[in-house]
């Protein structure tokens, strides 16, 4: 016994029983615990003490403990530890991570169930421990993520105690984040003061945060600054989770508080990672410019020039400008000094300046009806005070070259004076207007008046062709472009965009779709030639743009449907494709001629074996390469013999023939066809002998009709009466064996419902008798029997066409033919022949037949059909009287012609009257066994032997 096989810490202990000696018990010592573990093996040692420890001697016994366990464990999880991850915005019910909890106590015949509950308002489990969610969860308003559950498991048991039936197990379920947010702007505007031409570089400090609440690794954004000056730049145009925003100066002298007191531009922030999100997020910017003192006052011109006469009264009116003078007179001595108000008349020295030096109006396009309508009313000043210096006239001075326009010198008003067509490019006209006051001499001021013509809806879309023809294959595929129709309309923009549609025509086959006002007519589904119109089809399309109301014209399209190969071939149905052929067809043989048709009149069918499959004749599979044993005729659907036929092997065929549209214009086009084929049997196949394993032999004098053996069989692989087998002996050993001329076959019992026509009431009747080939056949088929297990051919092929189900396969089988037998007992003599050889010949029954030979050698088993004979009649023989004893006077010997039984026993039967003599009895020497030889009593004996073979035959002589 293996000492590793002994548990040496276990919780047992031996203490010794009162009521006897050497009666000991196991006890337990310690706390069993069936978790720990489920069974010890102990090893007890049984010592004896008999003479002293020197002749001690043991016994080691091995012992099976097994523990049984109690419910006493709360559940147990497995699959630990639970810990997942789901994406927000995920679906209710969606299923997160299962939990698995089972009754702690392993060994226990019946567990206890366990039931699993959770305590969340965001999650549920069900029975089988899936936990899903109860609700679609938003990672950026979560409370708190990762939810850290927990599960409790609790045993459907009342007896035990809460700490041996509930256990709790956490559950961590994190929210991993999608990147389902733009970004956010803290503002969505503002206002910020900002010094004039302040330098290049200078930040705007718009204290402004831009904000994507996905984690960072979708928080990516992209910043776009939308400004109608290029005053500013962004500081950054990328970001990621949380930044500021700011934006700096890069051209200051746009920034000029005497040109523009304010300026606005707008910040976009859109999503990095997904475009897909909504709009845009928008922080509006205003700025508002302070002053500085950045400029001298300027006179409006040079200098200032007035005159006036010397005798001109008090008063006169000199310049608008005022300014004191003092004079100051000396004679050389004296000095006196005045001061003199100077005022000076007006001089025309200003120009009119109108109120701004750039404007621009928009006007819609007009026919001939000039509207009476002003454009514009344009105001210019002359700073000059008086009259006429101040007064001013209008005029047009430049760039007006078709006189499209007047204005009133007076008011200021411009006017149109002729037609403008914005579709014949009067898109745009930039006049210069000028002011002249009534000075002299007189002064001019001019602006810049661009007079923006906009387009209206008053031209209809024009085709480029009243009719359309174009062609398509019917096998194109949706969405195919057929072709493209092409409208023009002279407005612009809104008015000239057009739009197709189909409004008549087409049978749902087609469809139009617009791109870039160009029509292009596409296939839907359905095209098919066989089914389209005869002429094909005509379409009706509209071109219509976007006015209102809207301009719209139609054209003619017309579609022929070019026909395409795309039907498939068919075969033949009602053709048979079950045929029989012989074993011996020759190569090149014709078998059948399959037909098919197709629909195409350009088809182009070809045919051929894709796949073959054999069985034999029990229907089983027969694994192999037949692929190449028939061919078939590409062209016609010809089937022939290929290769050599071995029905022994195949007798069904099945051949999956496929026909092919070589043709076909579209998608693969075939069909398949099965086609069976029998072999017919030929005798091609002689029997062949089973090998005797065992020695034949016959008792030598055995009766005519003894058998020999019954183990002489043959088969053959043939089928029918090729199958057949009789035998027949060429060599019959002189004559002294036959063998029963018999066809080998089996005879089968079966049941099987019989069904007579005469007992409709009562139609089922069980019978049991032997029953034809092909009863037998579908006995083994119909309950799976092993067609090999059973080899049987019959005599006869009765037959029973009224058998309607088989109940039962077959009970037993028994076999004839092949017995040898003696036939002359006269020469079955071993002392003539110890052995005998036979040819037998086994035939079958096929034309031509054929035949095979095989020696048997049969051994002659001896009979004790010989008694022993001496040599002689008598023996002489002489002695002396007073012979020393074993002294030899002669031998006798006998011969028995038996083999088994020519043992010979010798003894002296008659005449040793006084024990003078004594004979071996193996060898038949005769001589003295006492040295009490007497001549004087008696001068002659004559002794009697007897010789006995083993099967107690004998005979005797004289010895004298």
């Amino acid at each position: 016994m293996d000492d590793g096989d002994c548990d040496v810490d276990h919780p047992f202990e031996i203490t010794t029983l009162p009521e006897g000696r050497n009666n000991f018990a196991i006890t337990v010592a310690e706390k069993l615990d069936y978790n720990e573990k489920s069974q010890f093996t102990l090893c007890l040692v049984a010592e004896d003490r008999a003479g002293g420890s020197d002749s001690l001697k043991s016994n080691v016994s091995e012992i099976l403990i097994p523990i049984r366990d109690v419910q006493n464990e709360p559940p147990v999880f497995l699959n630990l530890p639970y810990s997942t991850f789901i994406y927000e915005n995920n679906k209710v019910g969606f299923p997160v991570i299962h939990v698995t909890a089972q009754d702690g106590d392993r060994g226990v015949l019946q567990p206890n169930k366990v039931e699993l509950t959770l305590d969340s308002p965001y999650f549920e489990i069900d029975s089988k421990g899936s936990i899903t969610a109860n609700t679609s969860f938003d990672r950026e308003n979560l409370d708190e993520n990762p939810f850290r559950l927990t599960v409790i498991a609790t045993e459907d048991d009342d007896v035990q105690p809460t700490n041996q039936t509930v256990s709790e197990i956490p559950v961590v379920i994190t929210i991993l984040d999608e990147d389902d947010n733009i970004p956010e702007f803290s503002n969505t505007s503002i206002q910020v003061e900002f010094f004039e031409n302040s330098p290049e570089g200078t930040r705007l400090n718009l204290a402004v945060t831009v904000t994507d609440a996905d984690e960072l690794t979708n928080a990516a954004y992209n910043l776009e600054l939308i400004q109608p000056l290029d005053a500013f730049a962004l500081v950054t145009e990328t970001g990621q989770g949380s930044a500021l925003v700011d934006v700096q100066v890069i051209n200051s002298t746009l920034l000029d508080f005497e040109v523009r007191q304010q300026t606005n531009f707008m910040i976009m922030a859109s999503s990095t990672v997904n475009s897909t999100l909504g709009n845009k997020t928008a922080l509006e910017v205003t700025v508002n410019l302070i002053n500085l003192n950045d400029n001298e006052p300027v006179f409006s011109q040079d200098g200032y020039y007035g005159k006036f006469a010397e005798n001109v009264a008090a008063g006169y009116y000199i310049l608008t400008v005022e300014y004191v003078i003092s004079v100051e007179a000396s004679d050389g001595e004296r000095i006196k000094q005045t001061f003199v108000t100077l005022n000076c008349t007006d001089v025309n020295d200003n120009a009119p300046v109108f109120q701004r030096h750039f404007d621009e109006v928009f006007r819609e396009e007009f026919d001939e009806t000039i509207p009476d309508e002003a454009i514009i009313k344009l105001t210019a000043f002359d700073a000059d005070p008086t009259s006429p210096n101040n007064e001013v006239s209008y005029f047009i001075s430049g760039r007006d070259t078709e006189y499209k326009f007047r204005i009133n010198d007076t008011s200021g008003e411009l006017f149109f004076n002729g037609s403008v067509d914005y579709d014949i490019g009067d898109m745009a006209y930039l006049l210069t207007i000028s002011a002249r006051d009534h000075g002299s001499p007189p002064k001019e001021g001019t602006t810049t008046l661009n007079v923006t013509i906009l387009d209206r809806n008053d031209n209809a879309p024009v085709f480029d062709g009243s009719l359309y023809t174009f062609s398509v294959r019917e096998d194109v595929k949706s969405e195919y472009v057929v072709g493209n129709v092409t409208a023009t309309d002279e407005d612009s923009g809104f008015y000239g965009t057009i739009d197709y549609n189909i409004i008549e025509g087409g049978g749902g086959v087609f469809y139009i779709t617009t791109s870039k006002n160009v029509g292009f007519i596409r296939v839907g589904g359905g095209l098919d030639k066989e089914t389209s119109p005869e002429d094909g089809y005509s379409l009706n399309i509209t071109a219509q743009d976007r006015g209102s109301p809207p301009e719209s014209t139609t054209c003619l399209v017309n579609i022929a449907v070019i026909d395409v190969n795309d039907e498939k071939p068919v075969f033949d149905s009602d053709q048979d494709r079950k045929y029989s052929v012989s074993e011996g067809a020759s190569r090149g043989f014709h078998v059948l001629t399959l037909h098919a048709t197709d629909l195409d009149g350009n088809s182009n069918l070809s045919y051929q074996i894709r796949d073959v499959m054999a069985e034999d004749e029990m229907g089983r599979k027969v694994v192999g390469e037949f692929s190449s044993q028939f061919s078939c005729n590409e062209n016609n659907g010809t089937i022939s013999v290929n290769e050599e036929l071995n029905r022994e092997e195949v007798e069904t065929f099945s051949l999956e023939v496929v026909v092919r549209d070589v043709n076909a214009e579209t998608e693969d086009q075939t069909d398949t066809a099965t086609v069976i084929i029998t072999i017919e049997d030929i005798n091609d196949s002689p029997p062949v002998f089973e090998n005797i394993t065992d020695d034949l032999s016959v008792v030598e004098g055995s009766a005519n009709g003894t058998i020999v053996t019954t183990k002489i069989r043959a088969t053959d692989p043939d089928k029918g009466s090729n199958g057949e087998v009789v035998y027949s002996l060429v060599d019959d050993a002189g004559g002294a064996f036959r063998i029963e001329k018999r066809t080998d076959s089996w005879f089968v019992e079966v049941n099987y419902v019989y069904l007579y026509e005469q007992y409709r009431k009562s139609p089922h009747s069980y019978h049991s008798e032997e029953c034809s080939i092909a009863v037998l056949e579908d006995v083994l088929r119909t309950n799976n029997i092993d067609r090999s297990l059973v080899k049987f051919e019959l005599t006869r092929d009765r037959l029973i066409s009224n058998i309607v189900k088989l109940e039962a396969q077959a009970k037993h089988a028994r076999r004839k033919g092949g017995n040898l037998r003696v036939h002359n007992e006269a020469l079955i003599d071993r002392e003539k022949n110890d052995m005998l050889t036979v040819t037998v010949r086994a035939s079958d029954r096929g034309f031509p037949v054929i035949f095979t030979e095989m020696d048997v050698n049969i051994e002659i088993e001896d009979i004790n059909d010989n008694a022993p004979s001496f040599e002689r009649h008598p023996y002489d023989g002489t002695v002396r009287e007073n012979s020393d004893i074993d002294t030899p006077i002669c031998k006798v010997t006998a011969v028995d012609m038996d083999a088994t039984f020519g043992v010979l026993n010798y003894t002296i039967v008659f005449g040793n009257t006084d024990s003078w003599f004594k004979i071996n009895s193996t060898n038949g020497n005769i001589s003295v066994a006492d040295n009490g030889i007497d001549r004087e009593k008696t001068d002659e004996v004559t002794l009697v032997v007897e010789a006995v073979d083993s099967g107690y035959k004998r005979d005797t002589t004289e010895v004298c």
